[in-house]
C-alpha cells in the first residue's frame, strides 16, 4: 500500500493540469483523446505527471522562449 501511495505522489488531477495550462478540463479531455498528453488511468481515476505533459506539448508545439 505504501508503494502505491508513493507512486501517486506528485501526480496531478485533470482539473489541476487544466488550471496550470489555463485551459478547460474539456480541452484536457480532447488532448487526451488525441494522444497529445500522456496520462495514467486506474479505473475512473486519471492523473498526470506534470513534466511528461510539458515535454509532450513541447514536442508537438515547440518550446516558447
Amino acid at each position: 500500500m505504501k508503494d502505491e501511495t508513493h507512486q501517486l505522489e506528485g501526480l496531478l488531477t485533470k482539473k489541476a493540469v487544466a488550471e496550470k495550462l489555463q485551459v478547460t478540463p474539456r480541452t484536457i479531455d480532447n488532448w487526451m483523446a488525441l494522444g497529445l498528453i500522456p496520462y495514467i488511468k486506474a479505473g475512473r481515476m486519471v492523473r498526470f505527471r506534470w513534466q511528461n505533459v510539458v515535454e509532450s506539448l513541447e514536442r508537438k508545439y515547440g518550446r516558447n522562449r
